[in-house]
């Protein structure tokens, strides 16, 4: 009996342990999303354009974390007011980088016009509801964000196949896409939480099969594709 109920409890305290640990993971995880497009904009910036890559991720990638910056402190959740923090420094850099090199700076004016205008409402609309009216103000929204996030560079899918090159698709975006969502998924099983099963599953399906255009159709190596 002894020998049967030593296995049983190594695997009770391995899920003991992975439960515990899934939660940092995803903070991880997040700061790693936060970090992944840093190649794409290095490209952008030695060939001072924005080659084929899409200013739809970036924008909505740097909203996201504003986003969710704002339900982290409707929320006092100071682990995740700090890694939101850091995406919305990056995500920013990202656009302002983008936006500089760009040769659509009226449709990228449009983009930010509108991003602020949305942001402006659910700011005042959480400032003046109850704690968990706010959440679900911001909540919501950020998780359409997320997705958008996810699904937008596959706009490009048609051109991606024709052209059978998927330098457009930003690499480091791709494939937090599939490694943070599936960890963000784990943790909102872990939760049974569905609002945040539901965008991070979405997430997950999208960027793999943004990482297997990138494997079937690779970008050259010198690709300057300007949009």
């Amino acid at each position: 009996m002894a020998a049967e109920a030593l296995p049983d409890s190594a695997q009770s305290l391995a899920a003991t342990i992975g439960w515990t640990l899934i939660p940092y993971i995803a903070v991880v995880s997040s700061l790693l999303f936060a970090i992944a497009p840093i190649a794409d904009i290095r490209r952008i910036r030695v060939a001072q354009s924005t080659l084929s890559l899409p200013f739809a991720p970036f924008f909505f990638y740097m909203l996201q974390s504003a986003l969710f910056l704002l339900y982290a402190c409707v929320t006092s959740n100071k682990l995740l007011t700090a890694t939101t923090m850091v995406g919305s420094v990056l995500g920013s850099y990202y656009v302002i980088i983008y936006y500089t090199y760009s040769k659509e700076k009226r449709l990228a004016r449009w983009y930010l016009l509108l991003g602020f205008c949305f942001y402006a409402l659910l700011l005042h609309g959480a400032s003046v509801k109850s704690t968990q009216e706010a959440k679900m103000i911001v909540g919501v929204p950020g998780n359409i964000v997320m997705i958008l996030t996810a699904v937008s560079p596959m706009s490009k899918l048609p051109d991606i196949i024709r052209r059978k090159d998927a330098s457009c698709l930003p690499t480091g975006m791709s494939v937090m896409n599939a490694v943070a969502g599936a960890v963000w998924t784990l943790y909102g099983i872990m939760l049974s939480d569905m609002v945040v099963i539901f965008p991070n599953v979405i997430s997950t399906v999208v960027g793999i099969v943004q990482v297997l255009l990138l494997v079937k159709y690779p970008p050259p190596s010198k690709a300057e594709h300007v949009v």
